[in-house]
């Protein structure tokens, strides 16, 4: 059983096992909580580190006297204190995990200073969790969702987080990706602060490799792209470079796009790398929205490793040269010892000389056992003035030692589960392996038998006698007092001695109830119920019962049982108990959702979450309606517009909810004012336009306009315009349109120095005939760093095509004839940019007439296409041909010429477009492929082809498939899908 110090009241009711690792005065203990199979990790800091250091700090003038000292260890230790309770705060909002609880206690081992003790669940970290589990790209880019929001929140908080690293990122129940260690710093002190040695890892940014390197508001995101890196880089981090200006490869699995999000974030330029985390989380979003985020992993499993620390030659010449130091052969992998794991020259002698089957071992227990904890902290003060520093560094010499060379390191134990001591059970002994002494063992064989003498009559004295009658005196008095010892053992075991077989203990967030199974008289027992800030309460037992009420949410409390009278309680007498935690709905609002009889809950939490939220929708005359989902938000469908609804939160499991649980909602229609945008700009001089939401009258509209530099401007218009006067370009401006009956504003945002487009140009728009439609635009302002995106959208489709370009130029293909391209310009760095829309409709097709062969000699029909994979048109009846399909059937075509043409080998472009009852072409829908001419017809005097069409629909409705020859029509076929 370990001999830990168990601090009351923080680990009452908790069993501690020895430290897992120890190091610069931080030790990491394996805890559980007795009667369950809860696991915990004790991370204990010692203020100072060791003894030595409170001695030549003394010695070296730092402090008058130990007094004055430990006043300012206390100083630090409770810092440590302020740093859990910043992370507890961020805990309540999401991407953070906290400590349980922590306690300052004063050092009593024989020395001077302070422990702070941090009680922490156990939970596996992203790296490990990274060792076994491939990555996704969903994953991938959900890690970094979820981290920008933890950032970001830590920013909001008044701190920025500068240890990001994978040993210190936490993945919950719900695989969302939470930071659970310390490492703050608070913002209005990065201006003359350095980044603390104990937070500098391969994740760091480089110029704080420099010890005096002012800290900047980049580390954190920096350290998100590297892990990103990672990822999509085989596991691997960027190779060191000479150079500290040059940029890295980019990562070798991931697309442009992404590539250039994370390749910002770790730009050698601080200046270059992404100034917020909002600004890298809402980059991320946007690539999700233009792109489809599959989960398939990235890269076979490879596991997510720091780059491996190189040990000296010199010691490994030390070490070599004992016999010990020869370790068996060992697989590569097993040699590369995590950056992580070792920070000085002895502890790579130590790793170096463990043989392969130990460390393998050691890494797997790691694995099962409990989280890695990171280095002890530098508990001195970030920011120390010249006098102190010097000091200090003096009282660094006074303790400074080196290891000796040629000492050779004693080969590392097999490590143990560290949970193992909870399991101990005592060992009986056997004495069947004692040895026996031989004098003992002749001592107790039985004596020689005497001769028998001769029986005679002898004289009694008087004294003689006395002896005799005193001898059975004290014979009887110790008969007597044997006599009261059985009877008194009879009376402590039966009657001092009470047992209680069993202690169970129920309850909610402000009660509790305990059982207890006892053959004891309940008039004899009470419970006392006490937690962890000095209130006690006692209740008597009733029924085998007690019950405490008014009681305080997620509490600890110890329960104890006593009994009256001259008696001794043995057996299950204490147990600890926590009270459920108190959830509270601190807001829940409600608004009309992306359609007409939709609506958009939001709501805020205090407290613990359950894996998922129930909302329960209740209107007169109507059914109850349950939806359930997770996060704070969710969307509702399908209601009555004009009718009154209530929503009720709820969840799936039985936790209490309390505070705004409900409100009230009536389903309306969607109105919103539409395509909000900037038409033109003179520099001084803004012109917006939108559109009125449908058939919806709107008298008039509010417009605002305002800046972070003071510019405000509001006023009401009476058409779907606006002019905004005084503008400068210099500064971002974030516009606002809302009107009376408006249930959404509508808001649009203007970066400072955006780009006007003067003039767009289109080449061969009106030549059906051509492959794709040329588009180039001349403008003013800069030219975006990384480039343009030209996005189009093709018929009445809202979802958009996207073309990445670096000059002011692009091509959009197929050019699809008779559709209505909506053409919009915007600057791959998110700058603004006006008068950037173009709508045009491309012309009809013509007849196709080529190769001797003109449209109106061809004939084509429709037909579910046959099994066989080389089908021809001879082994097709009339039969066959259908102009209406079921859901998922194939669709093919056979053409058929009622005169001769050439076939020749030209490559021919065909041009296969869907339409809907409507006569819009459906982009989803639409494919091209390029073949040899004669290819498609079959041999004899009458040509016939046969073709499959790539894409069909799978929806019930009336289509109509275009089929076009090197942009000439060829076919004009209705059909229809139904069931």
């Amino acid at each position: 059983m370990s001999e830990q110090k168990i601090i009351s009241p923080l680990l009452d009711g908790f069993t501690m096992g020895n430290p897992m690792s120890e190091h610069d005065g931080v030790r990491c203990c394996p805890a559980i909580k007795e009667n369950t199979d809860k696991k915990y990790i004790v991370k204990i800091i010692s203020v100072p580190a060791s003894q030595v250091q409170m001695d030549a700090l003394l010695l070296a003038g730092a402090y008058k006297d130990p007094a004055d000292a430990m006043d300012y260890f206390k100083d630090r230790a409770e810092d440590v204190v302020k740093e859990a309770e910043l992370l507890q705060k961020l805990s309540r909002l999401d991407g953070f995990l906290p400590y349980e609880g922590w306690q300052i206690a004063p050092i009593t081992r024989h020395r001077l200073g302070y422990e702070v003790y941090l009680l922490g669940t156990y939970k596996r970290s992203l790296a490990k969790h990274l060792r076994r589990n491939p990555v996704t790209h969903l994953e991938a880019v959900n890690l970094g969702l979820d981290l920008c929001s933890a950032l970001s929140m830590c920013r909001q908080a008044g701190a920025m987080y500068v240890d990001l690293k994978p040993s210190n990122i936490f993945m919950s129940d719900k695989k969302e990706y939470r930071i659970g260690d310390l490492g703050f710093i608070r913002l209005d002190a990065l201006s003359y602060s350095t980044l603390p040695e104990k937070y500098r890892s391969v994740y760091t940014p480089p110029e704080f490799s420099d010890p005096m390197a002012p800290l900047n508001t980049t580390a954190d995101t920096y350290s998100l792209g590297m892990i990103l890196y990672q990822l999509y880089n085989d596991g691997q981090l960027p190779s060191a470079s000479t150079d500290p200006e040059a940029q890295p490869p980019s990562p070798v699995n991931a697309d442009y796009e992404i590539a250039e999000i994370i390749m910002k974030a770790i730009h050698p330029d601080p200046e270059q790398r992404w100034r917020d985390p909002a600004q890298m989380g809402q980059a991320l979003v946007s690539y999700m929205q233009r792109n489809s985020v599959n989960d398939i992993p990235i890269t076979p499993h490879t596991p997510l490793e720091p780059a491996p620390v190189s040990i000296p030659a010199d010691v490994k010449a030390a070490s070599t040269e004992s016999p010990a130091a020869e370790p068996p052969e060992e697989d590569a992998s097993t040699q590369e010892i995590p950056a992580d794991v070792t920070e000085s020259n002895d502890a790579a002698v130590a790793a170096e000389e463990i043989p392969a089957a130990s460390l393998a071992a050691a890494e797997a227990e790691a694995d099962d056992s409990a989280p890695c904890e990171e280095d002890a902290q530098d508990l001195l003060p970030h920011e120390m003035s010249e006098e102190l520093s010097r000091i200090v560094a003096k009282a660094d010499d006074l303790i400074a030692h080196e290891t000796p060379v040629g000492v050779v390191i004693p080969e590392a134990p097999e490590l143990a589960d560290p949970f193992a001591f909870a399991e101990e059970d005592s060992e009986e002994i056997d004495d069947s392996d004692i040895p026996v002494d031989p004098v003992m063992e002749e001592d107790e064989k039985d004596p020689p038998k005497e001769k028998k003498k001769k029986k005679t009559k002898r004289f009694v004295s008087p004294e003689h006698k006395r002896r005799v009658k005193r001898f059975f005196s004290s014979l009887l008095w110790l008969l007597v007092a044997a006599a009261l010892g059985f009877c008194g053992f009879l009376y402590y075991q039966h009657f001092y001695l009470q047992s209680i077989d069993g202690l169970t203990i129920v309850g909610t967030e402000q009660a509790l109830t305990v059982s207890i199974d006892s053959q004891i008289d309940d008039s004899l027992l009470s419970v006392v119920c006490s937690d962890n800030y000095g209130n006690v309460r006692t209740e008597p037992v009733a029924g085998g019962k007690a019950s405490f009420t008014e009681l305080l949410p997620n509490t600890l409390y110890s329960i104890q049982v006593e009994i009256s009278g001259f008696h001794k309680l043995q057996g299950h007498t204490a147990d600890v108990f926590t009270t459920d935690a108190n959830t509270s709905i601190v807001s829940f609002t409600a608004v009309t959702g992306p359609e007409d009889g939709s609506a958009v809950i939001n709501f805020t939490v205090d407290g613990d979450e359950p894996d998922e939220w129930t909302v329960i929708c209740t209107a007169e005359g109507e059914e109850e309606h349950r939806q359930t989902f997770t996060g704070h938000s969710a969307t509702i469908k399908g209601l009555s517009v004009g009718k009154v609804y209530t929503f009720t939160i709820g969840t799936a499991d039985d936790l209490t909810l309390n505070g705004m649980t409900s409100i009230e909602f009536m389903a309306s229609r969607l109105i919103l004012a539409q395509n909000l945008h900037v038409t033109s700009s003179n520099g001084s001089d803004m012109t917006i336009r939108w559109n009125a939401p449908g058939d919806v009258i709107i008298d008039s509209w509010d417009v605002r306009c305002y800046s972070d530099n003071g510019y405000e401007q509001r006023f009401t218009v009476d058409e779907p315009t606006a002019i905004l006067p005084g503008i400068d370009s210099s500064a971002s401006y974030t516009i606002e349109v809302t009107a009376s009956g408006m249930t959404q504003p509508a808001r649009t945002n203007i970066t400072k120095n955006p780009i006007n487009i003067t003039q767009i140009n289109t080449v061969n728009a009106e030549d059906p005939t051509a492959e794709a439609l040329e588009i180039s635009w001349q403008y003013t302002g800069d030219a975006p760093e990384d480039g343009w995106l030209v996005m189009y959208t093709i018929g009445g489709s809202t979802t958009p095509n996207v073309v990445k370009c670096e000059k002011a130029s692009a091509s959009i293909a197929p050019w699809v004839p008779e559709v209505k391209y909506q053409i919009t310009i915007q600057a791959a760095d998110g700058t603004s940019v006006f008068s950037n829309v173009h709508t045009l409709v491309s012309p009809a097709a013509e007849p196709f007439e080529k190769h001797s062969l003109s449209a109106d000699k061809l004939t084509a029909k429709l037909l579910k296409t046959p099994e066989k994979k080389d089908w021809l048109y001879e082994n097709i009846s009339d039969s066959d041909f259908i102009d209406q399909f079921a859901p998922g059937d194939s669709i093919s075509v056979v053409l058929r010429s009622s005169a001769t043409f050439y076939l020749p080998g030209a490559q021919t472009r065909i041009l296969y477009v869907v339409r809907d009852a409507h006569g819009n072409a459906i982009p989803d829908l639409i494919s091209e492929k390029t073949i040899v001419w004669k290819k498609i017809w079959s041999g004899g005097d009458a040509k016939a082809g046969e073709l499959n069409v790539p894409k069909v629909p799978v929806s019930t409705g009336e289509y109509v498939l275009d089929i076009y020859f090197d942009g000439m029509s060829v076919a004009h076929l209705p059909f229809s899908v139904a069931e």
